[in-house]
């Protein structure tokens, strides 16, 4: 069973961890439906985080026990690549949208 534990709030939160809290893992076989769920209950903004986090090679495991200046440099290169594809994607692109009438 994992339990996560905010360091901000000292909450005890059940499945997952996030940014800034530290994972006390115990022995446990994850099924299909937990994945699935736990990757059901994040909000998009944590799906990009994770997303972002894979492409560099880190876990948030990891991340939580960095020093802190390579973790801020980390977390500042994780927001930049979120504001850089918001941007993107938000931009007009020519040709996207076309009413074609014939």
């Amino acid at each position: 069973m994992a339990i996560s534990i905010s360091a901000s709030t000292g909450m005890a939160l059940w499945a997952g961890a996030g940014a800034g809290k530290t994972s006390l893992t115990r022995a446990k076989t994850e099924t299909p439906e937990d994945a699935f769920l736990e990757e059901a209950h994040k909000t998009p903004l944590q799906r990009l985080r994770d997303a972002i986090l894979k492409k560099m090679g880190l876990t948030e495991d990891q991340l939580a026990s960095m020093e802190p200046d390579q973790r801020e440099a980390v977390e500042k290169e994780i927001v930049r690549q979120i504001t850089d594809q918001a941007k993107t994607s938000t931009e007009k692109k020519a040709g996207f949208l076309a009413d074609l009438r014939v």
